[in-house]
């Protein structure tokens, strides 16, 4: 347990120093990294919901198909959900029949889903876990909602160019700490 909270805590100093010189898409992947060492997670995949269908935003572990081939056959009302959904096997399309649980994203309304894959232990997903994958996936929200907001911001600005880091939602180096410290805790736990 010592060693796990000591490698999470030297991958969160080392991801907070090479913010300014990463992809947004790629701190997404290392959020996601994060909550997964926290639930043991097999993969994960952050999902937001456009106008033109569901479209893929981050990945962690995902070893399937090109995600932009293949999530365009999800729609919507596939991963519509109130609170934490546990899925029953094949609810959802293949590849993504062996997700085990949806984690809907909110701002107002559902705006996308974080899809979790199966648990690493057999057992499955704790409690505990389960919180935590709540938790991670209000953090994940807020921060889509601010990143989306800013790209909106700026785009009713009617400024040319967005500035570099606002091309896609970003972590905030606010964030990342945050769902680091969340995934600590309930590491104790």
């Amino acid at each position: 347990l010592h060693d796990k909270n000591r490698q999470l805590r030297i991958r969160l100093r080392q991801l907070s120093k090479d913010i300014d010189n990463r992809e947004c898409s790629e701190l997404f992947e290392k959020a996601l990294e994060m909550i997964a060492a926290s639930v043991e997670a097999t993969w994960l995949l952050i999902l937001r919901f456009t106008h033109e269908g569901v479209k893929p935003l981050a990945a962690w572990n995902w070893s399937g198909e090109s995600l932009e081939m293949i999530v365009p056959s999800l729609s919507a009302t596939d991963l519509i959900a109130e609170d934490l959904a546990i899925l029953n096997p094949r609810r959802l399309s293949p590849p993504f029949d062996q997700a085990a649980l949806i984690v809907p994203l909110f701002e107002f309304e559902q705006t996308g889903a974080l899809l979790v894959g199966p648990s690493r232990i057999q057992a499955g997903y704790t409690e505990i876990e389960l919180v935590t994958l709540q938790d991670a996936g209000e953090i994940l929200a807020n921060q889509l909602r601010e990143s989306f907001s800013a790209k909106e911001a700026v785009a009713s600005a009617e400024v040319s160019d967005l500035p570099v880091g606002l091309e896609e939602p970003c972590v905030s180096e606010e964030t990342l700490p945050r769902l680091v410290e969340l995934g600590l805790r309930n590491l104790h736990d």
